[in-house]
């Protein structure tokens, strides 16, 4: 059996092939610590790996002095002048004057009130577009198909309505009294499609004025497995 001894721990350990040098790999990690910062930069002396001349806040200095980081055209003509012909040709390009590149832009005007518009914009102008999508006029509009009350429930009214209910009962279950790791729901004592027919209600402005559906005493709160638990009908709901 081939024996070695470790230049860092100084022992001696059975090798297998020739190319093995440390006993382990912490041995490894230690040799690669103390030779990866073993030459110092030329002009601060900072601690660098064997390899670099400089660090890298020098190395920029030093490349931006030599002109590495310049453009290719400047490194061309360093040192040398255009003439006034070429001159010219480049003030034309620039100025767009002549050029086969440059387009003249359409000024066109809105098709509602006739004023001129940005080139990105097709047909209107914002203060239009936003008329008309105010208005209930676009493209993808379908007739106000919305149900009356998918509007309600979705609406600010009816988030801060639920909001003061669980705040009065402090977040817990009237019928189970249950208030931890449990989804709550906010229920009407009257449903709601019941007080649209009480009320006539047939729009969102109409909802908002009806002072049955935003009254807190006409709301409680249930955990979502009592929820479940009353019936759809309304003669057979549970009127707390």
């Amino acid at each position: 059996m081939k024996t070695k001894i470790c230049p860092i721990c100084n022992k001696e350990f059975i090798i297998k092939n020739d190319n093995k040098l440390y006993c382990s790999k912490e041995c490894y990690y230690i040799n690669t610590k103390l030779h990866r910062k073993s030459n110092k930069c030329s002009s601060c002396g900072k601690p660098i790996h064997k390899t670099a001349k400089r660090c890298h806040s020098c190395e920029t200095k030093h490349n931006h002095e030599i002109g590495v980081f310049s453009n290719i055209r400047n490194r061309r003509m360093k040192g040398k002048h255009h003439t006034e012909e070429t001159k010219k040709i480049i003030s034309k390009k620039l100025s767009g004057v002549k050029s086969i590149h440059w387009k003249k832009a359409k000024i066109r005007n809105c098709i509602v009130c006739n004023q001129p518009i940005d080139r990105h914009s097709k047909s209107m102008c914002k203060e239009c577009y936003r008329k008309k999508l105010i208005n209930n006029k676009s493209h993808n509009n379908k007739g106000n198909i919305t149900k009356l009350s998918t509007l309600i429930w979705c609406s600010y009214y009816n988030q801060e309505w639920r909001k003061k209910i669980f705040e009065r009962d402090n977040y817990t279950c009237k019928l189970c009294g249950e208030n931890h790791n449990i989804y709550l729901n906010a229920h009407h004592k009257i449903p709601v499609s019941s007080i649209i027919i009480l009320y006539n209600i047939k729009n969102f402005n109409d909802a908002k004025n009806c002072p049955l559906l935003w009254d807190i005493n006409w709301g409680i709160t249930l955990c979502e497995k009592c929820h479940n638990k009353i019936p759809k009908s309304f003669k057979k709901r549970i009127l707390c």
